[in-house]
């Protein structure tokens, strides 16, 4: 998973002056802390086909390159139109993380994900001189690079936006000072309230309907 990610952000890095990328990465984390993870990529048709390439044949090309770091994964060609701009790319899904995997913490789960650590990795392994580019450049050239992480319970994080058991985080909105994104919920899922709740009730009816018969 952080091999995907190093190759998503190793191309908004690349591309980012022409705002034309979009990239939404997602973890599933089941209760017994593994981990499958999703992607969408996309970018602009005119970036994509403006050194004269066929489109259908790029698309092909990212798809089998995505797959390439995913064994096991599954890969098809999207597009979406935003505004007056036609985007193309890959949802990739049914990847498995090995290097990411939630642990649980006394009676919490707890998944870690180190963003800064893999830009930095980008920056040093690339060759890449990306000291003068900030995630807020990158959004305000239009790019997006959002994460998504879905835990077995209701959760808290350090970043981003919960919302019951979902963890939406803008990666190009994140402080200079971040550096993990951590998620946490409690071990085992445990059960909705409102199940717990419906239970006392029938097990309340139970009692009064017995008593009553019995008087």
């Amino acid at each position: 998973m952080k091999k995907i990610i190093r190759i998503m952000l190793c191309v908004m890095m690349t591309v980012f002056l022409s705002g034309c990328m979009k990239t939404e990465v997602t973890y599933n984390v089941s209760s017994d802390g593994s981990v499958e993870g999703s992607m969408k990529f996309l970018m602009a048709e005119s970036f994509l086909t403006q050194d004269g390439s066929d489109l259908d044949q790029t698309l092909e090309e990212m798809k089998t390159s995505f797959l390439k770091d995913s064994p096991g994964a599954k890969g098809e060609i999207i597009r979406e139109k935003d505004g007056d701009t036609a985007y193309a790319g890959v949802k990739i899904t049914g990847m498995k993380s090995e290097d990411i995997k939630a642990v649980k913490e006394g009676n919490q789960l707890v998944l870690e994900v180190p963003v800064r650590d893999v830009e930095n990795s980008i920056a040093g392994g690339s060759g890449m001189d990306t000291s003068s580019i900030t995630p807020a450049q990158l959004k305000s050239f239009g790019c997006s690079a959002v994460m998504i992480i879905n835990m077995p319970a209701s959760v808290e994080s350090n970043y981003g936006t919960v919302e019951g058991k979902k963890v939406t985080v803008d990666l190009l909105s994140l402080p200079a000072e971040a550096e993990t994104v951590r998620v946490t919920c409690a071990a085992g899922g445990g059960f909705p309230l409102w199940i717990i709740a419906a239970a006392a009730a029938l097990a309340g009816a139970a009692v009064f309907f017995f008593r009553k018969k019995k008087d």
